[in-house]
């Protein structure tokens, strides 16, 4: 309700994700595209399976392209933590075809 009136929010990682499910579903761009950026800052080698799923889940591209970033740079150490087989198929794709910056 803040950035709908205020055109103003603070949001941490946990806020963002849940809020990023809500702009997806009631088509909110500019705040989807808010909480995708402050979700691609967030990303760890810990949540980074999790943030992929979810990016996949809302159609969210941007997020999506810096968790593929991540994960590219960071492979070992996310596999460790989490399993990456549970990213989707578009997403580990995205993984194998994209060159490291």
């Amino acid at each position: 309700m803040e950035y709908i009136y205020c055109d103003q929010v603070h949001l941490d990682e946990q806020s963002a994700t849940e809020l990023l499910r809500i702009t997806d579903k009631y088509n909110v761009p500019a705040l989807k595209e808010l909480c995708e950026e402050i979700l691609g800052e967030c990303l760890t080698t810990t949540n980074a399976v999790e943030l992929g799923m979810l990016a996949d889940k809302t159609d969210a591209k941007q997020l999506i392209k810096s968790v593929v970033k991540f994960v590219k740079k960071n492979l070992i150490a996310v596999s460790e933590h989490d399993d990456i087989r549970r990213l989707p198929k578009s997403v580990v794709i995205d993984i194998c075809m994209q060159k490291i910056d």
